[in-house]
């Protein structure tokens, strides 16, 4: 890009009405961050200043002297400036002279002492003074810059990045959670960059996670995890026999970001914080619920995309959550609010005539009801389905069979055609193409579409979202069979066995009265709800679908509440478990 003068810059008048506000934007957006950086700093640091070890204070109260520690990954920025500085001692060049200053540098911002205490109040005036010169050189030598909508948002979803990764544990997963759910969603404002940001988000959730684990390895890793790394291998070998091998590569990266944030960043979502955790959760359920709620019914908006997705969301996270929260609720007015926004659930479920997803959500209900033996609140319900069911074929008739309008819940595309039609054809065409790539299969993330079936010369790059030249498979299983073949497929295969030997371990928990208000029946609603959707959806082993990090976040975690599995609560004395014996 070409720069501009200062002379030539003012008397383009058209510039200045642009540039200015968009420069007090990102000044006001970069000076709140590096406020709140110095905050965060200042109260991590009190601690010590305060409280000295010679305090009587102090030491009446018992307590030990604090050490005031940097946190994590300043720790580590000193630990290899010191030992970057240790091997450069003896060099008198001017890179083992950085290192050291590196260090010092570092050692001296971070320790707690009055000198540190003064300097962040004289700090951050000097920092807004340097922030403000940069801006004003921006304005007159780069306006170009800062009347660029592009860079101007990469900016802000940077500054975003660092904050959301300021407190990971608290603040990262419903952050990745809402990109991907905005990147799925059918918002024109929000939908394009939330689905160019989604795979940052993702990697930013991953990386940060591993690192967070490395420093600190509170929980252990187990079969569940080693089975992953395995899937994640066999995306990538079949990878390498696909038609479009550099496609089906980054999908088999994609994955192997997902399986890291599962093993890590999820996990340590919950870790010592499973009430707030589940309380989060719990919050967005509602959310989404009363936002479809307005926007269906109110507006006759369908936001989430096709029926379908309307469907899966309900019957995978809402009804289950929503549900489950019923069941826990202490309060009568929280157990109230609870139950309205489970009928709006239903409601949205049973509007959307999705049957997968009506199948899911009774599956997810009869789970946690069997379980808990709650039979007159099974049969409250299942009255309540019904009437409903009957209130949205009268105000909502999607197809007429025979005079009946409950028909539409049944059959898609008429009686002639039965109950699975709509799936029957996806099913041939995925079989057929599994028995004509049967070892290695198509490549993790690519198909055969409906043409090369049949003539066996033609490759496309389909996945769940809508991209050309995709096609439909009607089945999550199939299309795992279909992309890695019958070598490929057995840790996917083990994986899912697995997670169904979790959920029947957590149900006979409940049955026997082990687990009264655990967060693993909850889980194991989740995970059931999700296997049983994706025998009729084709999301289950697509990273880019906000369902697929929903799922296999849930289901990580769901290792971590499972008694025998490698879990949290036998590695980390302070993670709560359900199962732990009292």
């Amino acid at each position: 890009m070409n720069t501009l003068g200062s002379q030539e810059w003012f008397t383009n008048s058209k510039r200045l009405p642009f540039t200015l506000p968009s420069t007090a934007c990102v000044l006001l957006i970069s000076t709140m961050a590096i406020r709140f950086a110095f905050l965060a700093r200042r109260r991590a640091s009190l601690t010590e200043i305060r409280s000295p070890a010679n305090s009587p204070i102090f030491l009446r109260a018992g307590m030990r002297p604090s050490v005031n520690k940097p946190r994590p990954w300043i720790e580590l920025l000193l630990n290899i400036s010191k030992n970057q500085c240790n091997r450069e001692s003896g060099n008198t060049s001017g890179y083992g002279a950085a290192a050291g200053f590196c260090y010092t540098a570092l050692d001296f911002v971070m320790r707690a002492s009055p000198m540190t205490e003064r300097l962040h109040h004289l700090g951050y005036p000097i920092y807004l003074l340097m922030l403000s010169a940069v801006a004003a050189y921006a304005v007159l030598r780069l306006p170009g810059y800062l009347t660029n909508p592009g860079f101007l948002g990469s900016l802000v979803f940077l500054q975003i990045i660092v904050v959301m990764l300021w407190r990971f544990e608290v603040r990262f997963f419903p952050f990745l959670m809402f990109i991907f759910l905005m990147a799925g969603a059918d918002v024109p404002w929000l939908h394009s960059p939330a689905a160019a940001a989604r795979w940052t988000v993702l990697a930013v959730g991953a990386v940060g996670g591993l690192i967070l684990y490395l420093r600190r390895k509170p929980f252990g890793l187990g079969v569940f995890h080693l089975l992953a790394g395995f899937a994640v291998l066999a995306a990538l070998v079949s990878a390498w026999e696909s038609a479009y091998t550099q496609v089906s590569i980054l999908k088999a990266i994609s994955l192997l970001l997902l399986c890291l944030y599962g093993s890590f960043g999820a996990r340590l979502a919950v870790s010592r914080r499973e009430e707030a955790f589940f309380a989060t959760v719990l919050l967005g359920g509602e959310i989404l619920t009363y936002a479809s709620a307005v926007l269906f019914f109110g507006l006759r908006i369908s936001w989430l995309g096709n029926p379908n997705s309307l469907g899966a969301a309900m019957s995978i996270f809402a009804v289950p959550l929503l549900f489950w929260g019923v069941l826990e609720a202490k309060k009568p007015s929280t157990r109230r609010q609870l139950v309205f926004a489970l009928g709006l659930a239903w409601a949205l479920l049973l509007s959307s005539y999705a049957r997968a997803g009506i199948v899911a959500g009774l599956m997810a209900t009869l789970f946690l009801c069997a379980g808990r033996r709650e039979y007159k609140m099974l049969a409250k319900l299942l009255a309540f389905v019904v009437v409903a069911a009957l209130m949205v074929a009268n105000f909502f008739p999607r197809y007429v069979s025979n005079g009946s309008s409950l028909m539409g819940f049944v059959y898609k595309q008429g009686e002639s055609r039965g109950v699975l039609g709509s799936r029957k054809s996806p099913w041939e065409k995925t079989v057929q193409s599994v028995q004509e790539h049967p070892w290695l299969g198509t490549g993790f993330g690519t198909s055969d579409t409906s043409n090369s079936v049949e003539s066996g010369t033609q490759l496309s790059a389909p996945t769940t979202e809508t991209a050309a030249g995709g096609r439909e498979h009607g089945n999550s299983y199939l299309e795992i069979l279909e992309w890695v073949g019958i070598l490929g497929v057995v840790p996917f295969a083990a994986l899912i066995i697995l997670l169904l030997a979790n959920v029947g371990i957590v149900f006979r928990k409940m049955r026997t009265g082990s687990v009264l208000a655990a967060p693993a029946s909850l889980l194991g609603a989740f995970v059931l709800a999700g296997l049983t959707h994706a025998f009729f959806e084709d999301w289950l082993f697509a990273p880019g679908s906000y369902l697929c990090v929903f799922f296999w976040a849930m289901a990580y975690i769901l290792q971590d509440f499972v008694p025998g599995r490698d879990a949290v609560s036998n590695k980390f004395p302070g993670m709560y478990s359900p199962f732990r014996p009292t």
